[in-house]
């Protein structure tokens, strides 16, 4: 089940979209992966797993500090500004993962697919 319907946290900064786009890659990534290795195993998919729980932990604590800071003016300021740098990098991280297609693949394994992705596009 995907994060959006799976572990809603809270409505203070909707951000099941964020997870949902967050896990939907590697979720993509590691199923081409399971069809081309014919591997469904529940090892396979673990990874998966572990990040959607970190995805859940991480926006927990947002929301629980965000609501932390509502008693201080100043607080809330500062914790906003750097809640929107972390929304910031979040995205960013989200449209590379999309643009270039490289979930969970290591350095050499994103280097080896842009090159046959390369080599495909010019044949």
């Amino acid at each position: 089940m995907l994060p959006h319907a799976a572990g809603f946290i809270d409505a203070i900064f909707s951000v099941g979209l964020i997870q949902t786009f967050t896990v939907i890659s590697p979720l993509a990534a590691t199923i081409l992966s399971a069809i081309a290795d014919q591997d469904f195993s529940s090892k396979k998919l673990a990874p998966l797993a572990k990040l959607q729980q970190e995805v859940f932990d991480y926006n927990d604590k947002i929301a629980n500090y965000t609501y932390a800071s509502f008693k201080n003016f100043n607080l809330l300021n500062a914790w906003l500004r750097i809640w929107i740098l972390q929304h910031m990098v979040s995205v960013a991280k989200i449209t590379c993962t999309r643009i270039f297609g490289l979930a969970l693949d290591t350095i050499e394994e994103k280097k080896k697919r842009i090159g046959r992705d390369l080599l495909e596009l010019i044949t």
